[in-house]
């Protein structure tokens, strides 16, 4: 009994961490889209693509933050799962003098490289060229500190304070709408620009690290460089970097050949898919993170029942989120582009199609990356399913010379994310014993029913409906509704099903 109340705690907390995750989104997204458009406004296009080009630059040691971030939270939620107060503080510790390591080589590098490329290659107007020295400065202490506030923010997430770090991220956004309006005052607002965002970053680093410091222990305290730990995380983040790149590299690659075989318009569509598969990703991405420190603990502390349930369970509910999104959009992409982009370019449509596919089989590998994560036992994973995802390149250029059809490309895309979603079950097999026989019953069969049923029935009822707001307003009323119905009857099994009883029962007799 006291197991299945430990379990139902946590399966609360998730859902509670979800829903901060959702609030953050639909905040955050909103105030991003206004912003965007003041900033072009008051920026005008020549200083805007300048800042996008200088700060830019700066931002290709995301990789490098990717694979830490990922080191560090797996690190200290692996401490907290076991209830290791000092291998927390270690962790901790060890992670921050890495960062710090990590800030000091992004400032030496970025400042020669990034001036010469300003100086010499970057095609950047006379008139703005001191202008754009001043914003790759502000742009390199921007990442600096963003870097040295990683570990803080790991530390948050890990201690699933989801709360705190969707207020923290919609202080940057509500933030970051004030520099844009701030700027319109000034005459030299490119380098104002700039030094606002340093500033913005700058306070949510201290919010960051005052909270930690007050709340979590491991925090406080001397700095000191542990070599097991740093051994360990320092392996970790290699083969995670591995896997980060190799997944970057094919997706960058693909705009690289459509280069090569076609005129720009074409990399136009990919580049439009692509902001339409980011879109829905973030829905998948808010479960995947709030499951996330569970995922880890859980397997820390040897609770392999919640942590294959968890596993399981995850895998179809981000799934499930993804599919009430996708629906509308692959019913009614052409109208959705139209609204949207107004004159469409060519390909977009069935780019975004076959993108919004492959995001949907990414959507439910992400829970077994997690898995991998917790396990620490990622050198085979990261070599098998990177090695796997590079393929993307090799095939797609043969596809191109073959066909000369760009369309082969993300079809090309989809069918090796696939097997990358293959590669990943038969790994995990070996390095966690995962039941492939249980995750195909448990999740597989279920999503394939979900996804299948939901599109046919939902294809057949919207095709009665005009291309119109009102018809894109039924269409996604329909999907939700179907979508919804199916998920609760052939998606949730019986014990699911009791559960969301149970919830609609409270609800009800509250509001009677």
């Amino acid at each position: 009994m006291s197991q299945f109340k430990a379990a139902d705690s946590k399966s609360k907390r998730i859902a509670q961490n979800t829903i901060f995750m959702y609030i953050r989104m639909i905040i955050t997204m909103g105030i991003a889209l206004f912003t965007s458009r003041i900033v072009l406004n008051a920026l005008g296009e020549t200083d805007f693509g300048i800042y996008t080009l200088v700060g830019g630059m700066v931002v290709l040691f995301s990789f490098i933050n990717s694979a830490m971030m990922a080191a560090t939270q797996r690190f200290v939620n692996f401490e907290l799962g076991s209830g290791n107060q000092h291998g927390l503080s270690e962790v901790f510790k060890t992670a921050y003098i890495i960062h710090i390591i990590i800030a000091v080589f992004l400032i030496i590098v970025g400042l020669s490289l990034g001036r010469y490329l300003v100086d010499v290659k970057l095609q950047i107007p006379e008139r703005a060229h001191d202008s754009a020295i001043w914003v790759l400065y502000f742009s390199i202490l921007t990442v600096a500190i963003q870097i040295l506030s990683l570990p803080f923010n790991a530390d948050i997430i890990a201690h699933e304070k989801f709360n705190i770090f969707a207020f923290i991220s919609i202080f940057e956004s509500a933030a970051k709408l004030g520099v844009a309006y701030l700027i319109m005052l000034s005459h030299e607002r490119l380098v104002l620009y700039a030094a606002l965002l340093f500033a913005v970053q700058l306070i949510s680093a201290f919010i960051n690290i005052i909270y930690c410091r007050r709340h979590f222990p491991e925090v406080r305290g001397s700095l000191h460089i542990y070599k097991g730990k740093l051994k360990e995380m320092s392996s970790f983040a290699c083969w995670s970097l591995i896997g980060c790149t190799s997944a970057a590299f094919s997706n960058q690659g693909i705009s690289v050949l459509l280069g090569l075989f076609f005129p720009p318009v074409v990399n136009a569509a990919k580049g439009l898919s692509s902001q339409v598969q980011g879109a829905i990703s973030t829905f998948g991405y808010n479960v995947n993170m709030a499951m996330t420190p569970q995922i880890t603990q859980s397997y820390a502390s040897g609770d392999w029942t919640f942590f294959f349930n968890l596993l399981y369970r995850g895998s179809k509910y981000v799934f499930f989120m993804m599919v009430l999104v996708a629906i509308p959009i692959l019913i009614k992409t052409d109208y959705i582009l139209q609204i949207w982009l107004g004159k469409v370019p060519a390909y977009t449509s069935v780019f975004v199609n076959w993108m919004v596919c492959a995001c949907m089989i990414e959507a439910i590998s992400n829970p077994l990356m997690r898995a991998s994560d917790a396990s620490g036992k990622i050198k085979i994973y990261h070599t098998i399913v990177g090695g796997v995802l590079l393929t993307i390149l090799p095939l797609a250029y043969i596809g191109l010379r073959l066909t000369h059809n760009p369309v082969i490309v993300v079809q090309i895309y989809f069918a090796v994310a696939a097997l990358a979603w293959l590669a990943r079950l038969l790994v995990l097999r070996h390095t966690i014993h995962l039941s492939i026989r249980k995750y195909f019953t448990e999740v597989l069969v279920r999503v394939v029913a979900i996804f299948t049923l939901s599109l046919t029935i939902c294809w057949f009822i919207s095709s009665h409906f005009a291309d119109s707001i009102l018809g894109l307003i039924a269409t996604c009323g329909v999907s939700t509704l179907v979508s919804s119905l199916l998920i609760y009857t052939i998606g949730c099994d019986r014990a699911e099903r009791r559960f969301v009883n149970t919830k609609f029962a409270l609800l009800y007799n509250k509001i009677k």
